[in-house]
Order: structure tokens, then C-alpha cells, then sequence
């Protein structure tokens, strides 16, 4: 356990201290009032493209596809699964049609990317970070189209949208990675900047985002603490009780409820505050979501070690 309480605190810990960051430019006034906005567009026009490009370029090939196609299948099912319980769910937390969205998307989408492929990686190694991939191919679509969607708040759904830079880095990427296309070294190294800079820009966005809320009403608001009770201990308890007594192999019951016990994702802010939407209620559900997940996580993670032995 002792391994798993290191690597949930520490990074934790890096996410807390930038998002501090966000909330001191927002409560200084040295940021401008539009600066979350501006720099959630970066994040989803420019960084988080090049983050998608490069993981599915270097983790996607003929042989992980063939060899992980439960981790794919498992995944795919989960994603729809879960999408279909978070609909009617939503709706018992708020009556506006945006937010009832914000809630939908937290309780179906999980931190994948910046909590959840770190501790696969440090706890499990870099096989099951692998094979994690695979299983959340699904759940990358599903946020970059389905998601996007839901929380656009003009609900527009055109070809535009849908062909973003999001959905064509991740198409380019596994088509490289299929076609076994050799990935100039310069590109690489620029994606891997730029995928660097995607953790502290996101809360250092969603702190400015926080700043501007009055801090007793992050605190004392009770729906983000249910929303992550459901998403931090519920979802996951419940999928690797049913998983396992389905009979589902354990490996893949491991990828499964660790994805699932993770904070809610961060585009739950990122999409709003680039469209103009409810970010602020987003960002609520994050922060709490991240700070309750430095206590449950190590006990998911230590849970399924003792259990799967």
C-alpha cells in the first residue's frame, strides 16, 4: 500500500500546488478576467491534440489491438454502460439543461490521462499502462464526440465540431501507429513539450476558474461531494464486484475499476470555459473530486492488490 499512498499523494500534491497558482492570478487580478478562457483553447486546440497524437502513435499497434482486444471490448461496453446510467442520474442534480450536462459527464468520465495512465504506469507497470490504453480507446472517443457535445452549450452538432483537432489527432495517431509509420523525431519532441504542459495548464485553468467563486460555496455545496462519492468509491466498488463475479479476467477487472476510481475528468472544465458554458460548476466538481481522491485512491489501489492476489 505503502507505494500507492506515494504515488496518489505526490501527484495530488503537483496538481494542488498549480492549481494555488491559478487561484492566486485570479484573486491578485494579474491574470485577466478572460485568461481560463484563452487558455482552455490552447489546451483543446493545441495541447490536448498533441498529447492524443503522440500516445495512440506510440502505444497503438497491430499486435497491442490484437493481443488487447477484451481490454477494447471491456472498455467499449463500460463506456456505453456508464454514459446510459449518468443520463437519468444527471438530472436529479440540477434542473438547467447545462449543468444537469456537467454532472453527466462527471459521473461517466473519469481523470484518465493525467491521474489514471501515471498510477497504472508506477503501480502496475508499463504492461498494464499499455493494455489501459487500449481499454479507454472507447472512452477517448466517446469525450471528443459524444461529450463534446453534451457539454457545448449552443448544442450545435455539425461536421465542424466533429471533425475537431481532437478527433483527427487521435484518428492520425492510430493510423500511424497501425501503419507502423515512422514518427519524425522533431514532431515527436514537440508533441511531448506540449503534452508536458497539459497538467499544470489544466489547473492552473481550473484554480482561475475556482478563484472566481466564492470559497464557502465550493466547500459547502453538497452535489459535488455526492457526484464524487458516486464517481470516487461507488462506480468502482460496484464494476470490480460485477466484473468479478461475472468472471471477467482479473487483469482487465484491474484496468477497469482503477480507470473508473478516478477523479473526475478535467474537461469538465476545459469544454464549458472554451464554449462559453457552466465551468464553474465543473470546476467545483473537480476540486472536490481530486481532493477526496487523495484518500480513496490508495485504498482502490491497495483493495484490488489484496484482492486479485
Amino acid at each position: 500500500m505503502g507505494e500507492s499512498v506515494t504515488v496518489v499523494l505526490n501527484q495530488a500534491l503537483i496538481f494542488f500546488l498549480f492549481m494555488a497558482v491559478g487561484f492566486i492570478l485570479c484573486k491578485t487580478k494579474v491574470a485577466h478576467d478572460k485568461f481560463g478562457k484563452v487558455l482552455s483553447q490552447v489546451l483543446l486546440y493545441v495541447i490536448l491534440p498533441a498529447l492524443r497524437f503522440k500516445t495512440f502513435a506510440q502505444s497503438v499497434s497491430k499486435d497491442t489491438i490484437a493481443g488487447s482486444m477484451k481490454y477494447f471490448i471491456c472498455g467499449l461496453i463500460l463506456t456505453v454502460v456508464m454514459f446510459l446510467i449518468a443520463m437519468p442520474m444527471g438530472k436529479a442534480f440540477s434542473k438547467n439543461s447545462d449543468t444537469i450536462n456537467i454532472y453527466r459527464y462527471a459521473l461517466c468520465v473519469p481523470n484518465i490521462g493525467y491521474f489514471g495512465y501515471p498510477m497504472m504506469s508506477a503501480v502496475f507497470g508499463e504492461q498494464a499502462l499499455a493494455n489501459t490504453m487500449v481499454f479507454t480507446l472507447p472512452l477517448e472517443v466517446f469525450i471528443y464526440t459524444v461529450a463534446l457535445y453534451m457539454l457545448d452549450p449552443q448544442k450545435k452538432l455539425s461536421l465542424k465540431k466533429l471533425i475537431n483537432p481532437n478527433i483527427v489527432s487521435v484518428i492520425l495517431g492510430i493510423a500511424a501507429g497501425l501503419m507502423e509509420i515512422k514518427i519524425p523525431q522533431l514532431l515527436l519532441d514537440a508533441c511531448n513539450s506540449a503534452s508536458v504542459c497539459m497538467s499544470p495548464l489544466a489547473m492552473i485553468m481550473t484554480g482561475f476558474i475556482l478563484g472566481g467563486i466564492p470559497l464557502k460555496r465550493v466547500i459547502a455545496a453538497p452535489k459535488p461531494y455526492i457526484v464524487s462519492g458516486w464517481r470516487l468509491i461507488i462506480i468502482p466498488a460496484l464494476l470490480f464486484g460485477i466484473l468479478w463475479l461475472i468472471g471477467v479476467d482479473k487483469e482487465v477487472v484491474i484496468v477497469a475499476t482503477a480507470m473508473y476510481a478516478m477523479p473526475v475528468g478535467l474537461n469538465a472544465v476545459i469544454f464549458p470555459e472554451a464554449y462559453g458554458g457552466d465551468s464553474k460548476t465543473g470546476a467545483q466538481v473537480c476540486f472536490i473530486s481530486t481532493i477526496l481522491a487523495l484518500i480513496t485512491l490508495p485504498i482502490v489501489f491497495w483493495a484490488m492488490q489484496m484482492l486479485v492476489k
